[in-house]
Parts: C-alpha cells; sequence; structure tokens
C-alpha cells in the first residue's frame, strides 16, 4: 500500500507490528514509517517555471527516440494530425503520380501496338490528357480508345477503380480534419488563476469554466490530475506521479462521479480538500513553495457533429491564490429583457478574503472540531419568491441522519433513523 509523506500524523501501530506474521526485515521497514512520515509529500524549492500543458491546452511533452514505422501503422491518423499544407502536397503528388504512371503506360502501349488501339492519339502528351481525362472522368470526346486491344480495356477498368479509391480516400480525410472539433475549444474558456477559499467551513480548491457558444457542449465532463514527485515506503522517488482528483460543482456533494457540467452559464468548478485530498496536510507556506501541477481536462460532445471535444489547461503553484474567491460574473439583476447575461472578461477576476486561515486544512478542521464528511450543509438555499416557496430547512434533516466513520474500511456509512410520529 502507499503511504502518503505529507506531514500526516498517523503512525504503525506497535501492536499491529508484533502480532503479524511478517519477517524480520518487514518489521524494520514499518517500524521506520513513523521517521519516515516527516518527509514531504511534495518536493520543495524547485523552479515553477516548467509545466507539462500550457494554458492554452498544448502539450509539453515529446517522445525520442521512435521508430518511424510505428506512425506509418497508423497512416490515416499522422495524415489526419499533419498540417495542411503536407495534406495538400501529398494529395497533390497522389494525383499527378497516378496521371504520369498511367499516362506512360498509355504511351508504352501506343508503341508496342501501334495507333489501332487508340482514336487521336499519337504521342506521350495525348497519352498524358488520356490519363487525366480518364481520372477525373471528364470525357471530351476527343481521344479513346479502341475495342482492338484487351489491354487498353483492362488498364481502363484498373485506372477507374484507382481513381474512384484514391478520391474516397482524400474526401474522408479532408472531412475528417475539417470537421475535428479542435478548434471548438477555443470557445472555452477558463480562468487564468485558481483559488483556494472556504464554502461552508469546507476548504476548497476552485476555477472558473465558461462556454461562450449558444450552443452548449452536451455531457461535460471535468476532471483534475495532479502531478507531482511521489516518495514510496521503500525511499523510491516517482516522478511525475498522477493523481485525479475529485471535482464538482456542488461543495456539499462531492463525489467520485459529480464530474459532469451544465454549462448553461459560466460555472465554477470546487475540489473539497478533505482527507481524500493531497493538498490535505499543506499550509499556505508549503503550498507556494511546494513543486507541482494540476491539469484540468474538460470533455464534451459537439452537438453539431457528435464529435468529443477535449480542452485543457493547467495550474501551477504560483497561479493559485490562497484566500482569494471569484467575483461573480452574473447575478440577479443582469437581466436584458428575457435574457439572462454575462461578462465574460470577468472570468478571472478575484477579490481578496479574510475568513481563510492560513494553516493546513487538517489543522482548520482539527481546531473547529469537525471533519469534511461532518460539517452541515449550508442554511438558506432558497428564498421566498413569487411562487411561495419557504426557506430551506436543513436542520431537520441533518438531525436525522448519522455519519458514522467506519475507521476499518475507510467508508462513510450514512444511517437514516425512522422519523418519530
Amino acid at each position: 500500500p502507499r503511504i502518503s509523506f505529507f506531514k500526516s500524523k498517523r503512525r504503525c501501530s506497535s501492536e499491529c507490528i508484533n502480532n503479524s506474521n511478517t519477517n524480520d526485515e518487514v518489521k524494520e521497514l514499518l517500524s521506520n514509517v513513523s521517521n519516515l512520515s516527516t518527509q514531504p509529500y511534495f518536493t520543495f524549492n524547485q523552479s515553477n517555471n516548467r509545466r507539462l500543458v500550457k494554458k492554452n491546452g498544448e502539450r509539453n511533452v515529446r517522445s525520442k527516440y521512435v521508430l518511424r514505422h510505428l506512425y506509418l501503422r497508423d497512416i490515416f491518423t499522422t495524415i489526419v494530425d499533419a498540417k495542411w499544407k503536407w495534406l495538400i502536397g501529398l494529395y497533390t503528388i497522389f494525383y499527378l503520380a497516378s496521371w504520369l504512371v498511367f499516362g506512360l503506360i498509355w504511351w508504352l502501349i501506343l508503341i508496342f501496338h501501334g495507333t489501332k488501339c487508340f482514336d487521336h492519339i499519337t504521342t506521350f502528351k495525348e497519352a498524358f490528357l488520356l490519363s487525366l481525362e480518364t481520372s477525373m472522368t471528364i470525357g471530351y470526346g476527343g481521344r479513346q480508345i479502341s475495342s482492338a486491344c484487351e489491354e487498353t480495356i483492362l488498364l481502363l477498368i484498373i485506372q477507374s477503380l484507382l481513381s474512384y479509391f484514391l478520391g474516397a480516400c482524400f474526401c474522408g480525410l479532408i472531412y475528417t480534419k475539417i470537421a475535428r472539433p479542435g478548434k471548438r475549444e477555443s470557445t472555452v474558456r477558463f480562468s487564468h488563476h485558481a483559488v483556494i477559499t472556504k464554502r461552508d467551513n469546507k476548504m476548497c480548491f476552485m476555477f472558473n469554466i465558461a462556454d461562450v457558444r449558444k450552443r452548449q457542449l452536451i455531457e461535460c465532463h471535468v476532471r483534475m490530475y495532479l502531478f507531482r514527485s511521489y516518495k514510496t515506503i521503500e525511499g523510491k522517488t516517482v516522478h511525475n506521479h498522477q493523481d485525479q482528483l475529485r471535482v464538482g460543482t456542488d461543495w456539499n456533494n462531492i463525489r467520485d462521479e459529480s464530474d459532469r457540467l451544465f454549462l448553461l452559464f459560466p460555472c465554477t468548478a470546487v475540489h473539497v480538500i478533505d482527507k481524500m485530498s493531497p493538498f490535505y496536510y499543506i499550509s499556505k507556506n508549503e503550498y507556494q513553495q511546494s513543486n507541482w501541477e494540476i491539469v484540468v481536462v474538460l470533455e464534451g460532445t459537439v452537438e453539431a457533429t457528435g464529435y468529443v471535444m477535449q480542452t485543457r489547461t493547467s495550474y501551477l503553484p504560483c497561479e493559485v491564490l490562497w484566500g482569494a474567491d471569484f467575483d461573480d460574473m452574473a447575478t440577479s439583476e443582469d437581466w436584458y429583457d428575457q435574457l439572462m447575461l454575462y461578462r465574460l472578461d470577468k472570468i478571472d477576476n478575484f477579490s481578496s478574503v479574510e475568513y481563510v486561515p492560513e494553516c493546513s486544512p487538517y489543522e482548520y478542521y482539527k481546531s473547529i472540531n469537525m471533519q469534511p464528511i461532518d460539517l452541515v450543509p449550508r442554511q438558506d438555499h432558497l428564498m421566498v419568491g413569487a411562487c411561495g416557496v419557504s426557506t430551506l430547512d436543513v436542520n431537520s434533516h441533518a438531525q436525522s441522519e448519522n455519519i458514522v466513520l467506519n475507521s476499518k474500511n475507510k467508508m462513510l456509512t450514512c444511517i437514516k433513523e425512522e422519523p418519530k410520529v
């Protein structure tokens, strides 16, 4: 099992070590966990300028010593991923080469069999024009073959089939390249900065997402990946270790499957820093000095074409603001006639807040004698409106549920009591 070397207060129990049937080497290794646990989970005092993913989503990862034939095995994807100039050049070369090759064959038949196999063809230029007209099905009516030679009939069939095959291949390549949703990602905006703030006494890592098109993406999913150096219990350092973080929009109901977004208007993605978060034992000072990168991936289906689009961005420690909160991009007063208007230029606007502690979330939850799983959802979600909707009372629901933490299985079990009459 992996052990996170944050600044955890957990120690291996001596009774567990003595009662186990492990050998002496394993006992010695487990007994040294308390000494290893003081080592940082992240590396410190390293350059923060290097990143795996740029802010615009481009990868800063390349491979070397790659065999060229690996790309040729998937030639279709290789051509589609190539630039337009290479596709157009390949298109021109293939067609010119086919016209020249078949024109040369027509000319050789003319040399060996004479003019009895053709009408109005006596030179290589006329043979090349016959090849061009046959490939493109122009049919001007002057140059043509006769039925006196079987070779010309067979060659006409072969060239026609090959021309249709080339046309189908390049038509598919060009359509696939045009219809790719690569440019669709330019209309999805991320905030340049991320913030760490509080929501209902929960420490949260947050960033903004906006889709500016009228036809929004379908089935949007957002994911967060943490890349950093990780040190195992055996002392091995794993560079670029990858962790997937839980993310959603409702900080009171973050689950593994809560990564779906409805981008009707800009929303704020939230990662709750709880016991399952790698940032649980990291304070503000350690946070700013650590070396890591968070990569955010947004996937969705383009309604017009049905293709799946993916856009990315990343956040370094210097781009995360501890003790700040985003400003609202749209409020209930931003209505124009029947339209809700929001300001896209405020996607990265933030304000400093004073209620965010500088200690680690672990120390903060310990100081208020609570854990993120024990916190009650905030009250007064619903306001009294024109339809007579009353304020939501969450105290009665919170009192009717007992939250029990099973320390053995590390699972949360909710036991609902029967309401008393």
